[in-house]
């Protein structure tokens, strides 16, 4: 048992404040740091999907402009992919500044 949950029941937190309290606002910071992390890997898995099997979307795309020779439309995808990832790790920071202010890692 943690200790936290220990100290809690010594104050006399109730079962629901316990797991909200406690449990809740220790583990979503690593959860949100965790999505977070794997947002990057799970692109790159997805894109190589594309490109090997994928009848349509950006890999696919850019398996099929890069054999044209024609290589200005797989860089902007890249670079459309490279801003997407950015941004969605810039959105995935604030949102957990603003759920978890007490984390600053």
């Amino acid at each position: 048992k943690d200790e936290a949950i220990d100290k809690a029941y010594t104050l006399g937190a109730s079962d629901p404040e316990i797991i909200y309290e406690v449990i809740w606002k220790q583990i979503l910071p690593p959860i949100l740091d965790t999505i977070r992390l794997q947002i990057g890997p799970a692109m790159i898995f997805l894109l190589a999907a594309e490109m090997l099997v994928g009848g349509e979307g950006m890999g696919y795309r850019i398996r099929m402009e890069s054999r044209a020779l024609d290589m200005s439309i797989p860089y902007s995808y890249l670079c459309i992919l490279g801003f997407t990832g950015l941004f969605g790790d810039w959105c995935l920071l604030w949102l957990r500044k603003k759920l978890c202010p007490w984390y600053d890692r």
